[in-house]
This record gives C-alpha cells, sequence and structure tokens, in this order.
C-alpha cells in the first residue's frame, strides 16, 4: 500500500510492538503491517484531518496471485498506472535501485516520454545528493 503524508512532518505509528515511520510524501507500507496500519485508530485520525491518504492498496494485486513482495523489493508497477500517478510515485522514490527497475520496466512496457523523464530527473537528484559522480566531469 503506497500512502501518501500531506503534513511537512514525521509521524510514528506502533503496529504490534513495532514503530512505522510515516515521512512528508509517498511511503510505501507492505502485508500485514499495511492493513493493521489502515484500521489503527491514529493512522483513521490523521486520514480524516487529510494528512494521510491511501494513494494505491496492493490488497487488489495480492488477492489476485501477485506478490506484495519483500521490503528490500520495488512492488509497485508504475506501468499499470497513468502517467500522472506514475509520476507522483516517481517522485516520492528514494532509492535509485528501485528507479532504475521502474525505467527499466517503463521502457519495455509503455515508454512514455513524461514517466521516464521523471525517473531520469528523480536518480539525477538523488545521486547528486550522494555525492555520486554523474560522468560528467567537474569541469
Amino acid at each position: 500500500m503506497i500512502i501518501k503524508r500531506n503534513k511537512a512532518s514525521i509521524t510514528t505509528i506502533p503496529i504490534d510492538g513495532v514503530n512505522v515511520t510515516l515521512f512528508p510524501g509517498l511511503n510505501t507500507i507492505e502485508g500485514d503491517v499495511a492493513e493493521k496500519l489502515r484500521d489503527h485508530k491514529d493512522f483513521q485520525a490523521q486520514e480524516k484531518a487529510g494528512y494521510m491518504e491511501i494513494v494505491e492498496s496492493k490488497k487488489a494485486e495480492t488477492a489476485a496471485g501477485g506478490s506484495a513482495g519483500s521490503d528490500d523489493e520495488l512492488t509497485d508497477d508504475i506501468t499499470q498506472m497513468g502517467a500522472g500517478d506514475a509520476v507522483e510515485i516517481v517522485k516520492g522514490t528514494l532509492y535509485v535501485k528501485h528507479l532504475e527497475k521502474m525505467l527499466e520496466d517503463e521502457t519495455a512496457n509503455k515508454n512514455r516520454k513524461s514517466v521516464k523523464k521523471a525517473i531520469e530527473g528523480q536518480m539525477d537528484e538523488l545521486r547528486k545528493e550522494d555525492g555520486e559522480d554523474d560522468g560528467q566531469g567537474d569541469e
């Protein structure tokens, strides 16, 4: 499940003795934790106040035989979304390896220019933040 936090602060909600931390922007929550979080009174109060919104739920995909994946796997198939929603997911993605997989999937499937541009731009931003060399040199 993808949850968008619309408030510019971090919040933590305890689920079964583990603190689930939600950051501003998009957050991916998997498995049983997602369902328990959705039912938690603190989450429901923040959702009602407009601080949180469920952008996409993976429950339908899992019920249809898909896999919810592990914490290390990317489970968001942006090729199944409209371009606008896909770009929003890309903007909230903070791992270059996930963006690389998104780019591979997008290129192999829909190959939408706007989505590919968003993925490449997000990867460039993250690499700059991490101080990775972009291959352009400093001159």
